[in-house]
């Protein structure tokens, strides 16, 4: 009983296995490119591609027929009209299992998801085409605010920027003096009178006679 149900359970996972390897679906590495370039799309089923027997259907997610190649030749009838004399299949590699497609000057309305689909083997390949836009060659524009053949225009924005340089070394010439000033102590010398010094009072010990002051202070005025 027990070798009937092992049997059993070898016998399913065989056919799981066998099911499983033959509904194959693999995702390729993305293709970026931009619009007017011819775009290789290339996918890998692993084993050996029969075209004299069998054939292949590139299909995309929204429409219903890219490329179809069958018994080794193409087979257009059902072809989108977007991909009419635009496209060409690639069967040089098909006995290592690998199959492709050129289409050829892209725009970005051939941005989506391919499908290869090779029925013999009931697999499927997919891959993902980005087109961007054609961007232009050249460096980007320079603003220029003078006409080139103006000769006064050069003239008045040099004066613009002289009268600017004079106006910043003046600033700074300003700020050094006030620094100066706020640092050696003089800053009262510097914006103020003679009148608003300070007076300086000096201890003396005399006694006696007018103009003196006992054990005090007499006012001394303060040095030039």
């Amino acid at each position: 009983m027990a070798s009937t149900k092992l049997t059993v359970l070898a016998t399913l996972s065989f056919i799981l296995i066998v099911v499983g390897a033959s509904l194959v679906t693999c995702q390729s590495q993305p293709v970026r490119a931009v619009e007017g370039d011819d775009v290789t799309l290339k996918v890998d089923f692993g084993t050996p591609i029969n075209l004299t027997v069998g054939r292949v259907d590139v299909k995309r997610d929204d429409l219903n027929n890219v490329h179809s190649f069958r018994y080794r030749q193409d087979y257009l009838t059902q072809q989108s009209p977007q991909y009419k004399n635009r496209t060409t299949f690639i069967t040089d590699h098909a006995s290592k299992g690998e199959v492709g497609v050129v289409l050829s000057n892209v725009t970005q309305n051939d941005t989506g998801r391919y499908s290869f689909y090779v029925p013999a083997k009931k697999a499927h390949r997919f891959i993902n085409l980005t087109v961007g836009e054609k961007s232009s060659p050249t460096e980007p524009p320079v603003i220029n605010t003078t006409e080139p053949n103006n000769p006064g225009a050069r003239a008045l924005n040099a004066g613009k920027i002289a009268g600017i340089v004079l106006v910043v070394i003046l600033l700074l010439v300003a700020a050094g003096v006030l620094i100066y000033c706020w640092i050696s102590g003089r800053f009262k010398n510097c914006g103020g009178s003679g009148a608003d010094q300070d007076i300086e009072m000096e201890p003396t010990s005399t006694t006696g006679g007018e103009g003196v002051v006992q054990n005090g202070y007499a006012p001394v005025s303060a040095q030039d």
